[in-house]
């Protein structure tokens, strides 16, 4: 778990990877505690939205969520998580609007 948080700054794509792969590997494990477990989804999550992977990102946070309904750390990264998705769809419907106008 330290390596992961170790890992997550600075942000770069090779870190964010490493991020990604170290906390599935604790997800993995029997013996999570739901404490690390929350932190590990935490910390997959911002590794999954450096890598545009939002869609990843929302689901490890609304899983966080569902065993930890009060962190508002986990409240706060899956409201940004939904906002980039949000901002991306609207993108897109510019981009496709141009073009069948």
């Amino acid at each position: 778990m330290s390596l992961a948080a170790l890992k997550v700054t600075p942000t770069t794509t090779r870190n964010a990877e490493n991020v990604h792969n170290n906390t599935t590997r604790v997800l993995q494990l029997d013996e999570v505690s739901s404490t690390d477990k929350v932190k590990a989804l935490y910390r997959r999550s911002l590794a999954n939205s450096l890598l545009q992977e939002n869609e990843d990102a929302e689901k490890d946070l609304v899983e966080a969520l569902t065993i930890a309904p009060g962190d508002e750390a986990v409240r706060r990264e899956l409201d940004k998580v939904r906002q980039k998705k949000k901002e991306k769809r609207e993108k897109q419907k510019k981009a496709y609007r141009g073009l069948f106008s």
